[in-house]
């Protein structure tokens, strides 16, 4: 098991990544006090009698057991780091099935930071840290009504316009569409 691995090592800095089917080992995780990332919430389980949500309830689960632990949008394929910008709506999935939103949030803010060793300077908008944020329309964890309409990048404003946008606009515009 990669617990019983990073302490007969001495791993210094240890993250359990991918973990699906860490609710069967829920007590030995919280004991070892390794963080988890969990990888593709959009995922099936690997056995066919799982329930076919476990993924996705798994962020619950270690929110209730006090887990550290955040989430990736990363995977197995090339198009997973295209997906990024879906990593907003797998927290939003999470948030579906018992996380709570301000959790859900921190698991891919804060949470990913603290992993990393860097919620320091990262993470979160406190003095003194590197301002990085998106500000939405609607709810940013809702692939529905997120709109982003600005983001700042170490406190400088991204432009956001594109080809997408233009066409977007464009059309929106041809069409009349509010």
């Amino acid at each position: 098991m990669a617990i019983n691995f990073c302490k007969t090592y001495s791993i210094k800095y240890p993250v359990l990544v991918g973990v699906k089917e860490a609710a069967k080992v829920l007590k030995d995780i919280k004991s070892s006090n390794i963080p988890v990332m969990i990888v593709r919430v959009h995922d099936l389980p690997d056995k066919a009698d799982d329930d076919i949500d476990a993924v996705y309830k798994l962020p619950a689960l270690l929110q209730k057991e006090g887990i550290l632990f955040c989430l990736s949008s990363e995977g197995d394929t090339e198009m997973e780091a295209m997906n990024c910008r879906n990593l907003p709506f797998l927290a939003g999935s999470a948030v579906a099935h018992g996380l709570n939103k301000e959790e859900a949030l921190m698991s891919i803010t804060y949470n990913t930071a603290k992993i990393m060793g860097i919620d320091k300077k990262l993470g979160s908008l406190e003095e003194n840290k590197t301002a990085s944020f998106v500000i939405s329309e609607g709810d940013i964890l809702d692939m529905k009504s997120s709109i982003i309409t600005a983001a700042y990048i170490a406190g400088k404003e991204v432009n956001l316009k594109n080809q997408q946008t233009e066409l977007y606009l464009k059309y929106k515009t041809k069409y009349g569409i509010k």
